[in-house]
């Protein structure tokens, strides 16, 4: 009995872990943003709007065998955008322009072009620049973060490996850290 109690007990305080969280929720979603922390970025008070070319004859073919394409994948959302005028649009079933989207691997563009206008502003001096001056909370966590800088982050060569192929990004719950040669 009171190993059965020391078992849940354990459980219930590691709950919250990230590797168990990851066993838990394991391939990412539509509703991920309710299971993380997250950040809503406003809109803007005048927003660009793209122009609707969605209709148009000469796009008809197009449509027709994309659409066809998209079925037999998982794909929630997907635009063709070309110059300012938007010629194909889809989204999954029950979903439309208004539904909220984890923004995954896109985040990766907003937090580019942030930081080249932080640095526009002088609110960072260079993306070469260590990130630990920024948030040098992280240096107390791991003293290999010593070396890294925002260029590195930005080109995804911070270190923190994870396996891109399929099997090993909707199976394994967590990555395998290790930091490249050039940041010892």
């Amino acid at each position: 009995m009171k190993r059965i109690i020391f078992v849940l007990l354990t459980i219930s305080l590691i709950y919250a872990c990230a590797p168990i969280r990851a066993l838990r929720w394991r391939q990412p979603g539509l509703n991920d943003s309710t299971k993380f922390a997250n950040s809503e970025i406003p809109g803007a008070a005048a927003p660009f709007r793209f122009a609707e070319a969605i209709g148009q004859p000469k796009y008809l073919m197009l449509t027709r065998y994309i659409d066809s394409m998209l079925m037999n994948t998982n794909t929630n959302a997907f635009l063709i955008i070309k110059n300012d005028s938007i010629i194909y649009e889809n989204f999954a079933r029950n979903l439309t322009s208004n539904t909220l989207h984890p923004s995954f691997s896109a985040a990766k563009s907003y937090i580019g072009t942030l930081m080249g206008i932080a640095i526009d502003k002088g609110i960072v001096s260079s993306a070469e620049d260590l990130v630990i001056k920024y948030l040098p909370e992280l240096e107390k966590n791991d003293v290999r973060f010593r070396k890294l800088t925002i260029q590195h982050v930005l080109d995804m060569r911070s270190g923190v490996d994870f396996p891109v192929s399929s099997f090993y990004l909707y199976t394994l719950p967590f990555s395998i850290s290790f930091f490249p040669e050039e940041l010892f």
